[in-house]
Order: structure tokens, then C-alpha cells, then sequence
């Protein structure tokens, strides 16, 4: 059986899709592209925005409309907010929730009546290493990564006011420490250099334990028990931050020194009706502290515009807090209402003009501070894992410890290796290096 598989949204979502896809080819399935009349095409939606929702829907219909004779699947948080939306959508075979994600094998086999004793000698063979321990089919095939995402934790319980995720996702679940461990030890022996340590809200890791454990401890554990070359975090809230953690960075070089960490708004009176937790004076305490700690450190953001009852006086403070904050790097979003959130019934809201106006001015603001911390990175030297290879003119593509695009030329290099490149001069929110 063939099968494909599109993902939208986060890195989470990656995670569970690579997962997914790994257990299905140990199965016997074999992975191809839209263009490879696949049996089964699954999309793994997203629906943290509207635009998201649009993505998914629109995936699903283009999938049907290309493979009329596939069956089409839909999985996600999509499905867990709309099930019956998509489920009438003509030519969708099925809908699963992100509960039903790693039962989803066996599911489809029993949908579909494929017999796990398949003539495939390939598929006998696979299921034989299942079964004697050879293979581990709980993790995921990295060999065509560059680096591993590896999911820590699920689901959140903050509630800010505009998000659909903890209804989609649920209450906060850590995933066992030995099996995260175990997870990273087979990576780095396949060859990866970088792992993403991800989840819905990872900063919050181990709070659900009745070990006392926390992400600290858990990223101790790991730069103890591993050998993985180095590890990065993806997004965690400010409040999250421990001292703990922040002295942990900074003492090692094996932990990336980059930070996401979602601002939102940078008005208090917003960040109040956010429910965020904090407001724009304990954020910029909090930053101050962790860059006195690591001067170094690369922080990228998330700004939401247009929120309901944003006036122009607090939008201006957000423009503010990102000059303030000089973050290397800011992702922009348009306010989205979803429905179910408390922020979908708040009055006073932005017209779709003022939306698109204020979106382009922080757009532009976000532009100018990212090219002003590459320049600020001229004359430095960096790691950069290779992502990309271009053999007709040997040009090396990759990404920085610090969270910076690098192109540089080298004949030797594999997609994989980790190069000393010294950066030159920023090329289109880029960098040009040179390999030392």
C-alpha cells in the first residue's frame, strides 16, 4: 500500500506525522509523493488560525481532487475542534482525533483489510525485526533530516484568551523521561547532529509528574546520558523560564543559544485581556536577565496585531517593546477569532483594513531588526548544520546555532555535517559565510 502525508502547523504536528510515517513503513506501506497515486493520502491539520483552517480544508480538496481513488484521511487538531465540518466535506474517507494519531496504523489497516502477513518478503521482514527487537518502531527515521524533532510534552492549560490549542490538545501530559532519552540515543547513533525539543507547552515538562521532575532536569539528563551534538528548544513562555535554566544555557555549549519566546503584545492592557500571565515590564525584566546571563543569545518572538479592543496607542507599545527588546527575529500574525475562545465574544473589534495596516508596519519593523542582528553577527563564527547541498555549484546551506540562515561554498560537506564558517556579509535576511 502506498500512502502520502501533509502537514500543516507546528512542530509538534511534524513530530506526530514523522512518527506516523515511520510506523506505516514498517508496516510494509511504502511513503510517496502526491504524484504517486498513493492508496492513502493523510492530511494533519492544523487550526490555531483561520487561515489554518482555510490551508486544511483547501489540502484536503486539491488531495481529493488529485487522487479521486485514494482514500482520504484527516487527523489533527482540526478534526478535534470541527469533526462533523470535515467529515461532510465530499471525498474525505475518514477523521481522526489527535488521540487516535499513534493508533492510527493498526486503524487503517483494519479499515482497510490489509493482512499484516503480507506476501512482501520486505513487509514479512520488517514485521520479524519488530518482533525480535532489531527494530525500534517506536522512533522516527531521521536519515533524510537534517535534525530531530523530539516531542517532550502535550497539551497546555494556560487558557490565554484567543487560543483554541488547549481545547484541541487538552491538559498537560509529559512524556517519560527514560523513553525521551532512549529516543535521542537512537537519533544520534542514525547520525543527527541537532534535536528540537518540542511540544505544546514545554516549559510546563514534568509539572504533571509525581517525580519532581522539570525541563531542566530533563535537558541535564539528556546532556549527561546522550551524545547528541547539540539540542534546541522550540517555544516556551516567559514564565516558564527558570534561573535554573538560563544558568544551564549558559554554561553549555552544547545547548543552542537561541530562545523563542512568544511576546504577543506589548501593552499591558492587551497582555491583561490575553490572559497572559505577565505584563511588558516583568517581560522586559525577565529578557534583561537572561541576556545578562548570555550575551550571546539569540530571541525570537511571536507578535499577535489587531487584537480585540487594540487601540492605536497600544500597538505602538508593541512596536516599542520589539525595538526595546531588539529580538533577532519576529514571526507577525493577524488576530484570528476562534470559535469557542473567550477573545471570539470580546467587543471592539479590528476592521480587516487597520488589520492589514498595522500588520505591515510590524512586518517592516520585524525586517529591519532581523538585518540589524545579522549585521551585528558580521565578522563571527558559527556552527552551521548543513540542511542543503547544492553540488552544481558547491554551495552549503544550513542554520546556525543562533538561529541564523547561512549559505557558504564547500565540496565536502553532507547534508548533516556540522561546519565552522566564519559570516561575511547578510544576503536577503540571510547570511554569506566562509568555511574556516
Amino acid at each position: 500500500m502506498k500512502f502520502y502525508i501533509k502537514t500543516l502547523g507546528c512542530k509538534t504536528n511534524q513530530y506526530e506525522s514523522d512518527r506516523l510515517t515511520k510506523e506505516l513503513i514498517l508496516k510494509g506501506w511504502e511513503k510517496v509523493t502526491e504524484e504517486g497515486s498513493p492508496d492513502v493520502c493523510i492530511v494533519n491539520t492544523c487550526t490555531v488560525t483561520k487561515q489554518a483552517d482555510r490551508k486544511s480544508r483547501q489540502m484536503l480538496r486539491k488531495l481529493i481532487s488529485k487522487n479521486p481513488d485514494s482514500k482520504l484521511i484527516a487527523i489533527g487538531c482540526y478534526v478535534n475542534r470541527e469533526r462533523e465540518e470535515l467529515k461532510d466535506i465530499n471525498g474525505v474517507f475518514g477523521v481522526f482525533t489527535n488521540e487516535k494519531k499513534l493508533d492510527l496504523p493498526d486503524i487503517l489497516e483494519d479499515i482497510l483489510q490489509i493482512s499484516k502477513n503480507s506476501n512482501s518478503n520486505i513487509n514479512r521482514k520488517r514485521l520479524s525485526n519488530i518482533k525480535s527487537g532489531k527494530t525500534k518502531p517506536k522512533f522516527l527515521d531521521f536519515s533524510s533530516h537534517t535534525r530531530g524533532l523530539v516531542k517532550i510534552e502535550d497539551g497546555c492549560d494556560n487558557f490565554c484568551s484567543y487560543c483554541i490549542v488547549p481545547y484541541v490538545r487538552g491538559k498537560p501530559t509529559s512524556r517519560n523521561k527514560d523513553e525521551i532519552i532512549d529516543e535521542i540515543d537512537y537519533l544520534s547513533s542514525e547520525g543527527v547532529k541537532e534535536i528540537v525539543l518540542t511540544g505544546i507547552n514545554i516549559g510546563v515538562y514534568g509539572k504533571d509528574s509525581e517525580n519532581r521532575t522539570n525541563l531542566t532536569n530533563l535537558i541535564e539528563e539528556i546532556l549527561e546520558k546522550t551524545k547528541i551534538f547539540r539540542i534546541r528548544l522550540s517555544s516556551i513562555e516567559i514564565n516558564d523560564i527558570s534561573s535554573s535554566l538560563v544558568d544551564l544555557i549558559s554554561k553549555n555549549s552544547r545547548l543552542c543559544s537561541h530562545l523563542h519566546i512568544p511576546l504577543q503584545s506589548g501593552s499591558s492592557n492587551i497582555l491583561k485581556m490575553m490572559k497572559r500571565g505577565y505584563n511588558i515590564k516583568q517581560f522586559i525584566k525577565k529578557v534583561n536577565k537572561i541576556r545578562s546571563k548570555i550575551p550571546k543569545i539569540a530571541i525570537t518572538t511571536d507578535l499577535i496585531v489587531s487584537f480585540p479592543g487594540e487601540k492605536e496607542v497600544d500597538f505602538r507599545a508593541s512596536l516599542k517593546a520589539m525595538k526595546k527588546l531588539n529580538f533577532s527575529k519576529v514571526h507577525v500574525f493577524k488576530y484570528s477569532d476562534r470559535p469557542g475562545t473567550l477573545a471570539e465574544k470580546m467587543d471592539n473589534k479590528i476592521s480587516a483594513e487597520v488589520k492589514k495596516v498595522r500588520s505591515k508596519k510590524a512586518l517592516e519593523l520585524a525586517n529591519n531588526l532581523r538585518r540589524r542582528y545579522l549585521r551585528s553577527n558580521i565578522g563571527k563564527r558559527v556552527n552551521v548544520l548543513v540542511e542543503k547541498v547544492y553540488k552544481e555549484n558547491n554551495l552549503r546551506k544550513g542554520t546556525s546555532e543562533n538561529y541564523i540562515r547561512v549559505s557558504f561554498k564547500d565540496d565536502i560537506s553532507k547534508k548533516g555535517d556540522v561546519v565552522n564558517v566564519l559570516l561575511e556579509e547578510v544576503k536577503d535576511l540571510e547570511m554569506v559565510g566562509i568555511k574556516i
